[in-house]
């Protein structure tokens, strides 16, 4: 899939990222980060996420959609 969308799209420099999952939230604020994060539900997701994917690599990507 990588080399396809690569080579035949015309666009060799493109990297793709290894992930073995995304996961997207939206949210308002800083604090709204803050709060999702704090929570216990979210502790229990991300022990449960450590089985099945690689933890090791996160990214947050701040910014706008329009």
């Amino acid at each position: 899939m990588r080399h396809v969308l690569k080579e035949g799209m015309g666009r060799p420099d493109w990297t793709f990222p290894d992930y073995d999952l995304v996961t997207t939230y939206w949210l308002r604020s800083l604090d709204d980060m803050q709060a999702l994060t704090a929570d216990p539900e979210w502790a229990k997701l991300e022990k449960e996420a450590c089985i099945r994917s690689n933890m090791s690599v996160r990214h947050f990507v701040v910014g706008y959609e329009v």
